[in-house]
């Protein structure tokens, strides 16, 4: 292999551990925020707020709350954890 399609390629690796590691960071401060939700009974504002998610990041963990929720295998959640 060529000195550039190994460059291209590690860099291609590289882009994808970034990728995996920040998509495994959100999918455990989800995991966080509907734990905390589910034992404390806390509503998603209150579970994002107790784990200091930043203002600007709120809505996007709000939306994809939503699909954890309902498509968790128990399905046991209502809209009584936000506030609507």
């Amino acid at each position: 292999m060529c000195n550039l399609s190994k460059g291209v390629e590690e860099k291609g690796i590289q882009k994808g551990i970034e990728k995996g590691i920040e998509q495994g960071i959100e999918k455990g401060i989800l995991l966080s925020i509907r734990n905390l939700m589910e034992t404390m009974g806390w509503s998603v504002e209150q579970a994002m707020e107790s784990l200091k998610i930043p203002e600007e990041e709120k809505t996007k963990y709000s939306d994809e709350i939503l699909y954890l929720i309902f498509d968790y295998p128990h399905k046991h959640y209502t809209f009584k954890y936000f506030e609507v």
